[in-house]
């Protein structure tokens, strides 16, 4: 595809609902998709470049697709139906991750966000 080395991708708020169309975007170091209507990650777990992910105030549930996203640094998740960071606990790289206004567990609270931060990562929660 034309777009395979586009690096910086923002779409807020246009009601995307699928990602899937963003499979091929293999480049992406950044990607933006705040205010939108979306649910399912699968097809944003193949974009192993990806440093940057905002997918804050969607209907995301699940963030078990992003477990394998290496280089992510920033992730920004506040306004969704969060209640696991589980998948999170093995990115190494993360520094910084928002998961404001999600319905997050007692495991989330008690045990996942205090280890994220023993790491430094730094959480807005």
């Amino acid at each position: 595809s034309r777009l395979s080395g586009l690096q910086q991708l923002r779409l807020a708020a246009n009601q995307i609902e699928d990602v899937t169309p963003l499979v091929r975007l293999t480049g992406l170091n950044e990607l933006r998709l705040p205010h939108n209507r979306i649910r399912d990650l699968e097809s944003l777990a193949g974009l192993a470049q990806l440093e940057v992910l905002d997918l804050g105030h969607n209907q995301v549930e699940d963030l078990t697709p992003l477990a394998g996203l290496h280089q992510l640094e920033v992730l920004q998740v506040p306004g969704n139906q969060i209640s696991d960071l589980a998948p999170l606990m093995e990115l190494e790289q993360l520094s910084a991750l928002d998961i404001w206004n999600n319905p997050l567990s007692q495991t989330a609270t008690n045990r996942q966000i205090p280890a994220l931060q023993a790491r430094g990562v730094e959480i807005r929660w």
